[in-house]
């Protein structure tokens, strides 16, 4: 195996942003007329996520479970924060599309349990974007001639949706070679890309005062990619995982 460098994590950021802005362009014109002309809630409605939690990944494919086995590390020794910033754009009382991208990374120490004293240091990190279609049961806005336009204190919804997500793995420190077991070296490993996802998600929405509203969401991420050279030998890298947020939404 050689090690390749890999973009830094900067690179990876401007690179979803950029292809996310076209697609909010592209996503805002069609949906900025009514889509339910005289409907009781009024005109349709625009809002801003911003939410704060913990992406826990699965870890189901061998790289993972090598690493488990022979480095002391697991998958849910990556278990670590995340952030997302959501925009959704109402279709109906019951229905709205949502634009989200989350950014997560976690990391590892790990000690290689052949030898006792070599010590790895692993990078997950993940840039998901993806675009859902929000299903609200129960409707976003309360009905009647003396309500028009006021959200519901309890809104629970549902969605779907599918995207691309940006990652990267990597591992450095001290290994054996696998050639000799009597030579050590330093080296770091990488692997990145950009793989298709799909999402699923339920939460609930809880209006406060004035434009803001509380969210509790819970959100799964299925994807995978082929690693690459310096993981040769290797299947296609489990990217999945599920993710829980709080956040507050501001309505505009």
């Amino acid at each position: 195996m050689n090690a390749t460098p890999a973009p830094g994590r900067r690179i990876i950021l401007w690179t979803s942003l950029s292809l996310l802005l076209p697609l909010l362009l592209a996503v805002s014109p069609a949906l900025a007329s009514d889509s339910a002309s005289g409907a009781p809630y009024g005109p349709a409605r625009s809002s801003i996520a911003f939410k704060l939690g913990g992406y826990f990944p699965d870890g189901n494919s061998d790289l993972w479970q090598f690493n488990s086995e022979e480095l002391t590390t697991r998958p849910e020794d990556f278990n670590d924060f995340a952030f997302a910033v959501e925009y959704t754009k109402q279709l109906s009382n019951y229905t709205a599309l949502s634009v989200e991208l989350q950014f997560y990374e976690g990391e590892d120490n790990s000690v290689d349990t052949r030898i006792g004293d070599l010590v790895q240091h692993s990078d997950f990190s993940l840039i998901p974007a993806t675009v859902s279609l929000r299903f609200q049961p129960g409707g976003k806005y309360r009905s009647g001639s003396g309500y028009p336009g006021t959200p519901r204190l309890l809104v629970p919804y549902f969605s779907i949706g599918a995207g691309f997500v940006l990652w990267e793995f990597s591992m450095e420190g001290e290994f054996e070679d696998p050639l000799d077991p009597d030579f050590f070296f330093v080296d770091r490993f990488v692997s990145d890309g950009i793989a298709p996802a799909v999402t699923a998600a339920a939460g609930l929405e809880i209006a406060m005062d004035g434009p803001w509203s509380l969210l509790f969401e819970g959100r799964y991420l299925w994807a995978e990619d082929e690693l690459g050279q310096d993981f040769a030998g290797f299947d296609d890298f489990d990217l999945s995982g599920a993710s829980f947020f709080v956040g507050a939404s501001f309505r505009f």
